[in-house]
Order: C-alpha cells, then sequence, then structure tokens
C-alpha cells in the first residue's frame, strides 16, 4: 500500500518541463510495487514439505500392500480397462474418443451407473442431450429393456415389471443428472467445486461432461482451437482442485484424431478409443496368437491410448444399442479370460 501510494505522489508531482520522462515514472512506481510485492514476508507459493509428502507415499504403498491386486481407483465395470488404467482416480481427466454413435455417451453413462451402485457421488451435466433422455438410456440399461421399445410404448409385461423394480432403486442413488445446454464449462466446474464438499470419508465424485465439442466457454479465445483447448484445461483443473475424477467424451475426426484440438489428449489423464472392427471392414484380430473373429456388428474395441498408469492396452466389449447397454464378455469369466495387455495384431484404424 506504502509503495502504490508513493508511486501516485510521484505520478501527480510530475511535471514535463523536468528532465524525467513519464516512461521513467511509471517504470519507478512498477519497481517499487514489485518489491512489495517480494518482499512481503508471505510465502511464493503454499507447498507441503517434502517429509510430509514422503510419509503419504508410505502410507499408501502400505495401504495397496495390505490389499494386493486391488485397483487404487473406483471400478470402471470393466475388468481389463480396470487393469491398465487402474480404475477411475481421484483427480483425473478421462477422455473416452469415438465417432458418433460408437457408444462413446453409453459407456461413461455405465461407469457412472457402476459408481452409484457401490454408493459414490455423480454428476452427469448432459450438454448433447435433455435430463429425459439420459435417464431413459440409464433406466433401460439398468433394467435391461429395450429402449425402443419404450420409445414406442411397446414394452412386454416382464420388461414394465423389470422398469419399476429398478425406478425406485435408481431413484435412491447420489446422482443429479443436469442438463447443461446454456452452461458453460466455468458454471459446471463451480457447481462441481459445491458439491465435491458433500462428500462423506470413502466416498469419490464421478463428473461426466458430455462432450467437449459441444461444450461452451466464458472465455474469449482467439479461435475454436483455443477455446476447445480451454474446456479441457479448466475440466482438468478442476479435477485436480476438488479430487473430483472427470469423464468427457469426445469426437473423433476423419483422420481418428480428438476434432478440433489436440490439446486434448494433452490435458487428458487417460484417453481411451472406441472403434467398430466392422466399419473398417476388421473380420478377425490376432491377440497373441489367439485370433477372434468379429462378425456382429455391435462388436467394440477400446483401445487405451494414453494412460498415466500404464502403455496402450486394448480390450473387447459388445455394444447392445437397443439396450443401451456396454456388455463386457471377461466380466462373465471369473478366470482364464484372453490377455489383451499388449497389442493385437492390428490391420485398421491407425490412431
Amino acid at each position: 500500500i506504502h509503495a502504490c501510494a508513493s508511486g501516485i505522489h510521484a505520478i501527480r508531482r510530475f511535471n514535463e518541463s523536468e528532465d524525467v520522462s513519464a516512461a521513467d515514472i511509471l517504470g519507478g512506481v512498477q519497481r517499487a510495487v514489485n518489491e512489495a510485492i517480494v518482499e512481503d514476508g508471505s510465502p511464493d507459493v503454499e507447498f507441503r514439505p517434502l517429509p510430509d509428502i514422503i510419509n503419504a507415499v508410505v502410507d499408501q504403498m502400505e495401504e495397496r500392500a495390505r490389499n494386493p491386486g486391488r485397483i487404487p481407483g473406483i471400478s470402471t465395470g470393466f475388468l481389463k480397462l480396470d487393469e491398465y488404467s487402474g480404475g477411475l482416480e481421484d483427480g483425473t481427466l478421462t477422455v473416452i474418443a469415438a465417432k458418433p454413435s460408437e457408444g462413446k455417451s453409453a459407456i461413461c453413462r455405465q461407469m457412472v451407473e457402476n459408481a452409484c451402485l457401490n454408493g459414490h457421488l455423480c454428476d452427469i451435466f448432459t450438454v448433447e442431450m435433455t435430463d429425459i433422455q439420459e435417464v431413459t438410456r440409464l433406466l433401460c440399461s439398468q433394467a435391461g429393456v429395450d429402449a425402443q421399445n419404450m420409445k414406442l410404448g411397446m414394452l412386454t409385461r416382464g420388461e414394465q415389471m423389470s422398469l419399476s423394480a429398478k425406478m425406485g432403486k435408481v431413484a435412491q442413488w447420489n446422482l443429479r443428472v443436469i442438463d447443461s445446454a446454456n452452461l458453460t464449462i466455468e458454471k459446471i466446474c463451480r457447481a462441481v467445486i459445491k458439491r465435491s464438499r458433500q462428500r462423506k470419508p470413502g466416498q469419490k465424485y464421478i463428473v461426466v461432461v458430455d462432450y467437449i465439442q459441444i461444450c461452451s466457454t466464458a472465455e474469449n479465445t482467439a479461435n475454436r482451437e483455443r477455446e476447445v483447448a480451454h474446456i479441457t484445461k479448466t475440466a482438468k483443473q478442476c479435477a485436480k482442485a476438488t479430487g473430483a475424477c472427470f469423464l468427457m467424451p469426445s469426437q473423433l475426426n476423419d483422420t481418428n484424431e480428438a476434432r478440433e484440438s489436440r490439446a486434448i489428449e494433452q490435458d487428458a489423464d487417460n484417453v481411451i478409443l472406441l472403434f467398430e472392427p466392422s466399419r473398417y471392414g476388421i473380420t478377425e484380430i490376432d491377440f497373441n496368437g489367439e485370433i477372434r473373429n468379429f462378425n456382429n456388428i455391435d462388436d467394440l474395441i477400446l483401445q487405451g491410448e494414453k494412460s498415466r498408469s500404464g502403455g496402450v492396452k486394448y480390450a473387447y466389449v459388445q455394444f447392445n444399442k437397443r439396450g443401451n447397454k456396454i456388455i463386457d464378455p471377461e466380466a462373465k469369466q471369473n478366470s482364464q479370460h484372453t490377455d489383451f495387455s499388449t497389442a493385437p495384431n492390428l490391420s485398421a484404424p491407425n490412431f
């Protein structure tokens, strides 16, 4: 304050007839203010002492040693995905990238369902669809009913009973489905910060923003590429600050890269690509000597393009589009499931 007051006084006394320029006066004021900021006695940045961090690492190691084989994050509900990614961990941004209608929103929704079933907090910020459309798909997934039949009012008696039974259970979940067509990423993050304070001990927080390319920002940016980069950067910063796990679907362009900004992959902790083998004319894939045939249009490959926990990995799932359900064949096998831990012999696509 004293430096600012002295600067104002010097500016008021300035006389152009004196042998000193206005730039000299302003430069002196700026130097005085900078020196006052540096020498105010407060620390430059907040940090934890290194011994405290080392103790936290040791505590984490001991906890994992007591529970060998347990993934550090929340299970995604997909065995192979959990194995290479470690599950959905606190403070991370995971991008699910795919072409239109290949299941990127469905797999995010299913991860949320799995988290809700285990008592965790979840938010779905649906930018693309209405809240009614989102919850309809969620209920179809949980009840195992045909979404087309539900849409046309042609549910069987058994489907009606299954749907009715699931509605009451889903209503008890710690889940918010928020129609976010008019919300910027900044408003979404403010809502996440507020809700993160409601977590109970041991409770995790999963946030889905569906999807990146139709999300908006209040920031004035030079072009669309920078706007998208700001969206993912803001989401990552929010995840780190709150300890939430962000899931953000992203569309792929014609060259199988995330649309509109390369910063998407840079900001993300995990990038998972989905693709339909049938779309690329792939009928079989060699997984380490085991030939798997792909004759079903519902077959999907999950490709772990990036993970801070490990290398590139692959998994096979099926997408039941009429039921809005991703089926993991590996989960049906309690033992002797196919090892997809190394890259299979893929001829296309070249991601």
